[in-house]
Parts: structure tokens; sequence; C-alpha cells
């Protein structure tokens, strides 16, 4: 069995790596990725990359285009990664900004075109009309949380111009089974073959 396309990025995740490979993609490619990491909703772009999210396994996904994030989450999917940020989120280990839900969230990306506009606004002794006005603990908040969000603004974002290598290689499925044995992944690398047997994939 030959001609499986696989890809890597050295000293980066493999979310990055499937970043690089959707930044490379062309307007006529098609690109769906099957995966259960919300970091990855950043990377939904029509037409041409679109996430199959992972609700049961792979019996049941959720899928994933601009107007269903939006639908579901009231964010663009390109700015999915900062309302991530702002709400936390405990899959990803993120915490968040105390006292900043879903709702404040949503109403603050809308509002500002990114995290650092909106430091500042909330540093201003005069913010612009918008949900930190007359908010002066919300305003604190933004304020007391600036250090992490400076970090986070530059870990959560998918790399996409991480250096990838593609080639086409042979699939060995017993070699897949003996690591899964080793690190106690019998029941996702049984999935993952189960996909690909129901892909054709050789």
């Amino acid at each position: 069995m030959t001609g499986m396309l696989q890809a890597q990025t050295e000293h980066w995740e493999a979310e990055d790596a499937i970043g690089a490979f959707c930044a490379e993609a062309r307007e006529d490619d098609r690109l769906e990725i099957v995966s259960g990491d919300r970091d990855l909703i950043q990377l939904v772009r029509d037409p041409v990359v679109r996430l199959l999210f992972t609700v049961r396994g792979v019996s049941q996904l959720l899928e994933l285009d601009e107007n269903a994030v939006m639908a579901r989450y009231g964010v663009p999917a390109s700015r999915y990664a900062e309302f991530a940020i702002l709400r936390g989120d405990p899959s990803d280990g993120l915490p968040g900004v105390n006292g900043v839900g879903e709702v404040t969230a949503r109403a603050l990306i809308t509002e500002y075109g990114s995290l650092e506009e909106l430091v500042d606004d909330a540093r201003s002794p005069a913010p612009r009309r918008g949900p930190l006005r007359g908010k002066p603990a919300l305003r604190a908040r933004i304020r007391d949380a600036a250090g992490y969000l400076d970090v986070m603004r530059r870990l959560v974002p998918v790399n996409d111009a991480a250096p990838i290598s593609v080639w086409a290689g042979s699939r060995n499925d017993d070699s897949l089974r003996d690591l899964a044995e080793r690190r106690r992944l019998k029941g996702p690398t049984q999935r993952v073959l189960a996909a690909l047997d129901s892909a054709g994939a050789t």
C-alpha cells in the first residue's frame, strides 16, 4: 500500500502543521480537518477549510464552516482564538479573564479589532462608547489581565507559517498498533484506522 500523504513540522505542534497546510491551500482546494481541538476553529475559511469537530468520537461530527462558527459562537472564525482567550477554555488550559463569560467576550470581540486595542481602551481614562463604558470593574479586570492577554495572544493562535514537509509514504497499520499499545492509545487508534478505511486511504 503506497501513496498516503503525510506532513510534519519540526519544533512545532501538530496544529501548527495543520495550520501551515491550510495556509498553503489554494482557493480551489477543499480541506476538512477532523479534530476535537477547538483551537482549530480559527483555521476555518470558506470555501477552502472546514472543521469536522468530533462530538462523540468520529460517530458524531459537528460541521463548522464560517457561518456555523458565527451561529454557534457569535464571532468570526478568524477571531475565535481571541474569544477563547477572553472567555477561557479549560480543555485548552485557558483560564480566561476573571469575570468575563461568553456574552461579555463576544461583545468585546465585536467591539474591538484586537486584544491590544481592548487593553488600550481599558487603560484610557475615558473609554469609548461600548462594552467598557460605565463599567469600571470590567475595565479593571481587563487591565489586571493585560499580562495574561499579551502572552496568550502570542501562544494560542496557530502558527500557520511553521515550516512543513510533505511526502507520500506507505501506511503501516502494524507499527501504528504497536505504538498505540505502548502509549495506551488503543481507542483513538482504532478510530483513526476505521476513518482511514472508510476513506479508502492506503
